[in-house]
């Protein structure tokens, strides 16, 4: 015979009084373990009832601060050109600009933590169309003042030089190419004052130049530039060193556009 069967029945596979005392309650420890399942899951189910309301919280919260942003942006952003934006070479304007991209970053990282959540309970996630247009916006009058500054560095150049020295031919092709970049702007982007202001400013200086060429035609003489001078109402000495493009400028010749025109021709007669 097997030696595993050889101790049937010879005491040695026999009950302890303790494995007999657990058989005897064993009705009692299921029924206590079944129990104690069921309050798990009470408390699961809670924790899920629970954690689901901080969820909901959590997206009321974050939609309010989405709309916030959204009005802040309104408010806040440079979407047209005055002295604070303009101050320090428009270091204001690129601040607000980049503190909104922070923001808007911040906001999208916390969208981001919740789609966690949102996966656990099956809850869609939204659309943040606040958030998306000040992203868009934020980043079109980025593209504004960059193009503002490019022409504003070009102008702090060009105002220092000697009106003799003036390169008119080279400043308009580089006025002409910057002024193409606002004009590939959408229709809604260039109706904002930042980008009516930069275009108007641009647009200015381009109708000066023919009357700065013309000023600058050999015919004209020292009579012909104290005529200017009557008409313009200011004094100003064309030989000396200080007769820079800015002060030129400063002259707002396209408010006298058709008389400088008469005595130019005049001269070249």
């Amino acid at each position: 015979m097997d030696d595993n069967f050889s101790d049937i029945g010879t005491g040695q596979n026999e009950l302890t009084d303790e494995d007999k005392l657990k058989l005897a309650n064993i009705d009692t420890e299921w029924k206590n373990f079944t129990l104690g399942m069921n309050e798990a899951k009470d408390v699961l189910r809670k924790c899920q009832q629970d954690f689901k309301a901080t969820m909901e919280e959590q997206l009321d919260e974050f939609k309010r601060e989405v709309t916030e942003n959204r009005e802040k942006f309104k408010i806040q952003a440079p979407f047209m050109v005055n002295k604070e934006f303009e101050a320090e070479n428009n270091k204001k304007a690129f601040d607000v600009i980049q503190q909104f991209q922070i923001e808007c970053k911040n906001l999208r990282d916390r969208e981001e933590d919740m789609q966690f959540g949102l996966d656990i309970f099956d809850i869609d996630a939204q659309k943040y169309h606040d958030l998306a247009m000040v992203e868009k916006e934020n980043a079109s009058l980025l593209t504004i003042w960059q193009i503002k500054q490019e022409y504003d560095g070009a102008w702090n150049a060009w105002k220092q030089i000697h009106f003799t020295e003036l390169e008119f031919r080279e400043m308009e092709d580089n006025a002409t190419e910057i002024n193409f970049k606002l004009n590939d702007l959408s229709k809604d982007e260039r109706k904002w004052k930042a980008s009516e202001h930069t275009y108007d400013t641009i647009q200015n200086f381009l109708n000066t130049v023919p009357l700065l060429q013309a000023l600058r035609d050999e015919s004209m003489r020292d009579r012909h530039w104290k005529e200017l001078r009557i008409e313009v109402k200011e004094d100003f000495d064309e030989h000396g060193q200080d007769f820079t493009l800015e002060k030129v400028y400063s002259l707002n010749l396209l408010q006298h556009q058709d008389k400088i025109e008469e005595i130019c021709s005049h001269a070249r007669q």
